[in-house]
């Protein structure tokens, strides 16, 4: 890890919740690397502390931005990393680490294709944002020969009413069933909200699908919220590692990185139940107790007290993943929590998380993350 003398970084943080996210990112490379940060945000109305004067007092050795539109002094021209900025709306050259919307929207795509719906459509935002048209048009690409036709929420003016108006209005009038992408989890929540109004089962008529994976948002709504998402905390880390070598005067190669490790956090909107509904929610609960004790599928099979084709089959259509699937999820969210642990050793991590050697263990983990499980738990210490 690279040493650092105390180095003074200012952040402009932006209102979204991913935004909270990342700025965790930054605070775990700041503690590591004995920075001081201050904070400015859009936050209460009668609280005033423009961007500009914060760079006055603080005199910053370098700034991290949320976003394209804020001012730089030209003496910190090279000593700025942009997160999540809109290229066409820099000027000139930047250093930047961006989300992989293209990556997130086609998760949240592939989880709604595999309900093998009859018919799909998306739901733009409030106002006309570029982020909302990268995902519009991915959509239809990638429904072009799959489904037809494909039907259109547009982004509205800005006037938030008039847009819920309409949503509610293009809700009645789809065809059902019917999956929907919603552009990001504001407008997912919306939907559900509408759904339940207008008595529309979800996701048996309407299945829904979001993008940021706002976890206020989705587990507020009801049913809870689908959402695909990227690493945000990492994309933050990775924007503070940046700044950190432009800092040093090291060269920094490509200016701009982007994530690419798209997730899909599958919940409620997207997932379709039947007659089993208790027995499978109950075997769920039974996979969170025992997946790290080693049980496997064949448990998992014995305590439904089905076949196994019959408890395979029925488990899929309930959680849209095979029993084995979501046992290795429970072992990998185990893993992670341990391996941020101070003090835990990986062997007993490894026998914690229902693994029998070592081996075996860093093979599953490798396969989820890219990562062995020592290389992970420096990146999030």
């Amino acid at each position: 890890m690279r040493k650092s003398s105390r180095k003074t970084v200012l952040v402009h943080l932006g209102r979204w919740s991913a935004a909270r996210q990342r700025f965790a990112g930054i605070c775990r490379y700041a503690r590591q690397h004995g920075w001081t940060l201050h904070l400015v945000e859009n936050i209460a109305h009668d609280i005033s502390y423009p961007w500009e004067a914060a760079i006055d007092y603080w005199r910053p050795d370098g700034v991290i931005i949320d976003g394209d539109d804020v001012y730089v002094p030209p003496r910190l021209k090279g000593l700025a990393v942009h997160c999540d900025a809109d290229p066409r709306k820099m000027r000139g050259p930047y250093y930047g680490v961006v989300y992989d919307s293209i990556g997130a929207t086609e998760k949240a795509i592939e989880e709604l294709k595999s309900l093998e719906y009859a018919h799909y459509a998306f739901a733009g935002y409030y106002v006309r944002v570029g982020w909302s048209e990268v995902r519009r048009s991915r959509f239809l690409k990638e429904f072009a020969g799959f489904c037809s036709p494909t039907f259109v929420l547009e982004d509205g003016d800005g006037q938030v009413v008039d847009h819920l108006m309409r949503m509610r209005v293009w809700l009645e009038r789809l065809p059902k069933p019917c999956g929907i992408f919603a552009v990001n989890d504001r407008i997912g929540r919306d939907l559900a909200i509408f759904c339940r109004q207008l008595g529309y089962s979800v996701p048996g008529e309407i299945a829904i699908a979001g993008i940021d994976n706002d976890e206020t948002l989705c587990e507020g709504s009801e049913p809870t919220l689908t959402s695909a998402t990227q690493n945000f905390d990492e994309s933050g880390y990775r924007a503070a590692e940046m700044l950190d070598s432009l800092m040093q005067g090291e060269k920094v190669s490509p200016p701009v990185k982007c994530l690419s490790e798209a997730i899909i956090l599958r919940r409620q909107s997207t997932r379709r139940f039947n007659a089993g509904t208790a027995r499978l929610k109950s075997a769920v609960g039974f996979i969170r107790q025992h997946a790290c004790e080693g049980i496997g599928a064949r448990e998992v099979v014995q305590y439904l007290g089905y076949t196994r084709r019959k408890a395979e089959r029925d488990f899929r259509a309930f959680t849209g993943h095979s029993i084995m699937a979501e046992i290795l999820d429970v072992r990998y969210a185990r893993a992670c929590e341990l391996l941020k642990e101070p003090g835990r050793s990986l062997e007993s991590i490894y026998q914690d998380c229902g693994y029998r050697d070592n081996t075996a263990f860093r093979r599953f983990f490798f396969a989820r993350t890219g990562l062995p499980p020592g290389e992970w738990r420096k990146r999030h210490s």
